[in-house]
């Protein structure tokens, strides 16, 4: 699919418009400036799309973008409206690998192929707004929405079965076992970013927000030299990223992702400018202006400057995350009622404008626990750490080996749900802040049996050893050697 930044023509249907790519620029400081920075000067070949795979669409949207050749567009609305008539015939894994098994506008659930689906329909998306498909945009939605709330991880990464790298079942998703290849990730970003677009939804930015510092950054090594394909929420056993491959398509997605990052941040119309991604940096639409500052996601604190303004009132739009219960806002050290601003998930702040206002957003981030649906049987009866946008995980390398933790095993340690969760921070190792979670320890018992028959009635709890573990984002796990890690953890008491 088409990686670059998306410029819808004039006409085309849609809420909210991309700003110009020299008008953005990201600094350094938070987590979009310095990966934007690791990866500048990058460039990724774009793929080669064979005919039974979806992908070209997009592409093919773009040249008329540019070109202004409907034939271009006329193409990539035959290729939509052909695949799902079972034309391909039978495949290695059957028509709905290649989505090619149900026509897309009557579809009601994603399936097959993760990149190829959501490659199509981002493709399908790209139509509709060229050619006010109301239907057809309907259709993609729906099928998005389907993977959102049934077969996507908490770090937003998409696929659960390895073998043909596809969406299981409603509710499949076991961590161990997750594929949540890096592409779809990228995929995955790429389609909330046009849905975004083309309906101002806030949902579609906090998804990418989501897979973004998640399900993206952890594909990457810390210094951006190697990288996985598949992304798991649980490892036994030590995983390494590789150094890029001939042909591997992830390391090129990535980049490719990275370079255009910046146009991904802001949308600007005649309303004013709406800031959906938050990192330090600089940007302009029209004849307005902002500069921002913060260290977020690890700081609360995002502080917005206007730098340049028309003199007519327009409206600043911040975008008020669906996790953030508690926030505050101040209007040049006025403090300002930020909850009765919000209207459909952003702080819209109507004003005659001028240079040197001041803008102060904080999102309280305290440490969470978060549980899946309870149809998710892979991590029933087990719990996630998140704080603000990111996902954390307990990793080997962070259990002590002294002290009433040692000798435990990422395996063997459980949450105490009745104890509070801490927030560390820190100057210097692997990450500006980590989570200190209360656990409990229960040490193996030598030569258990596999299985065992249970007791009648309740049974007493198994002594435990209590202590303090830290967790850490889960995008920087398997950066310090291999090693087990847990994205879910076990909630406590265990009744053996």
């Amino acid at each position: 699919m088409i990686h670059g930044p998306v410029v819808p023509t004039a006409r085309a249907l849609g809420k909210l418009r991309p700003l110009p790519a020299d008008t953005v620029r990201l600094d350094t400081g938070g987590l979009l400036g310095d990966w934007q920075a690791l990866f500048s000067g990058s460039a990724a070949p774009a793929p080669h799309p064979r005919e039974d795979r979806p992908g070209v669409e997009a592409a093919l949207t773009g040249l008329f973008r540019e070109t202004g050749d409907r034939a271009y567009l006329e193409r990539a609305c035959q290729l939509v409206e052909s695949r799902g008539h079972g034309t391909l015939g039978e495949t290695e894994f059957g028509p709905a690998h290649h989505q090619d098994h149900v026509p897309l506008r009557s579809a009601t659930e994603v399936a097959g192929h993760v990149v190829w689906q959501l490659a199509l329909l981002a493709g399908a998306v790209d139509i509709a707004v060229e050619t006010h498909d109301h239907e057809l945009l309907a259709a993609a939605e729906r099928l998005y929405d389907s993977a959102l709330t049934t077969r996507t991880y908490i770090t937003g990464g998409q696929g659960s079965r390895h073998r043909d790298q596809a969406y299981g079942d409603p509710y499949e998703l076991p961590p161990d076992r997750a594929y949540a290849e890096t592409c779809a990730s990228v995929a995955s970003f790429q389609l909330a970013w046009r849905l975004l677009l083309a309906t101002g939804d806030v949902r579609y930015a906090d998804e990418m927000e989501r897979v973004l510092l998640n399900g993206i950054a952890a594909g990457v090594s810390a210094d951006g030299t190697a990288f996985f394909t598949a992304n798991p929420l649980q490892a036994r056993t030590g995983l390494t990223r590789q150094p890029p491959q001939p042909g591997a398509c992830c390391p090129s997605a990535v980049s490719a992702l990275m370079a255009s990052l910046p146009g991904h941040v802001a949308t600007g119309d005649n309303s004013g400018i709406q800031l959906h991604l938050y990192g330090s940096g600089a940007l302009r639409s029209a004849d307005r202006a902002i500069d921002v500052s913060t260290r977020y996601p690890w700081d609360e604190q995002i502080t917005v400057t206007v730098t340049e303004s028309s003199g007519e009132p327009w409206t600043l739009a911040l975008r008020a995350p669906a996790w953030c219960a508690d926030l505050r806002l101040t209007v040049n050290g006025t403090p300002a009622p930020a909850r009765r601003l919000v209207e459909k998930g952003y702080l819209r702040l109507h004003r005659t404008w001028h240079p040197g206002d001041q803008i102060t957003l904080t999102l309280a981030m305290p440490a969470r626990r978060v549980a899946a649906h309870p149809r998710v049987d892979a991590t029933r009866g087990a719990a996630a750490l998140v704080r603000g946008p990111l996902v954390y995980c307990l990793e080997q390398a962070d259990l002590p080996v002294s002290g009433k933790l040692a000798g435990a095993t990422v395996d063997d340690v459980e949450l105490d749900p009745s104890a509070p969760l801490a927030v560390a921070y820190h100057t210097g190792g692997i990450s500006p802040v980590t989570l200190q979670a209360p656990v409990r320890f229960h040490p193996p018992v030598a030569e258990a049996p596999l299985y065992r028959t249970l007791p009648v009635g309740a049974a007493a709890p198994a002594a435990a050893v209590t202590g303090v573990a830290t967790a850490i984002p889960y995008y920087l796990w398997a950066n310090r050697g291999p090693g087990p890690m847990r994205v879910w953890l076990p909630l406590a008491p265990r009744h053996l």
